[in-house]
């Protein structure tokens, strides 16, 4: 009984990541937007609460089926509704799983990073920022909604509107957000 105790306690304080904003698959998708190292893409978001940013998941499929990596996540200001300046960067390879679900005969994926402590990136509650995902190498389709305010540039020229709203998916720590520390010797003494 006392081993199961100790287990449930180290269960109990384990802290599973926050979700700081979700516009993840819900099962359904009725478009893909191409991107490249030279078409970009980004949609908008706002968190309601401050939050850490410590993962970063995302829908996509992939050009000939060849699965990406190698990505570049950017997160830019915003500069009267579309993209500013750029306020962080990274490229990481995600991890990448078939949903198992098909869209014009492609696999959906949900590739995912998650970020070193040292590419941590604080957000502000209330403030416009737009989240740029694509693959270094190649095209990839990020799934998408027909309808939103999704914006993509050309070799990093003007942004322009293309009426999609992507699939993403944000987590983190949200700012109050704690974790108390617990000793071995606090457990043993249950």
């Amino acid at each position: 009984m006392r081993k199961l105790t100790i287990i449930l306690m180290l269960l109990v304080a384990v802290s599973f990541a926050d979700v700081l904003f979700d516009q993840g698959y819900d099962g359904t998708c009725d478009d893909g937007w191409g991107s490249s190292d030279s078409y970009r893409l980004a949609d908008d978001f706002v968190l309601a609460n401050p939050g850490r940013l410590e993962s970063i998941e995302w829908w996509s499929f992939y050009y000939l089926g060849t699965i990406g990596s190698d990505y570049n996540l950017r997160i830019y200001d915003d500069n009267g509704g579309e993209p500013g300046t750029i306020l962080w960067e990274v490229t990481a390879t995600p991890v990448d799983t078939d949903t198992g679900d098909d869209y014009l005969e492609r696999d959906l994926y949900h590739p995912g990073v998650t970020l070193d402590a040292a590419d941590y990136f604080t957000l502000e509650s209330g403030t416009t920022y737009w989240l740029s995902t694509y693959w270094t190498s190649k095209w990839f389709y990020w799934a998408c909604w027909s309808s939103g305010n999704m914006m993509d540039s050309e070799n990093d020229g003007p942004w322009s509107d293309v009426d999609h709203e992507a699939m993403f998916r944000l987590s983190g720590t949200n700012n109050g957000s704690t974790v108390e520390e617990t000793t071995w010797g606090q457990i043993k003494a249950l």
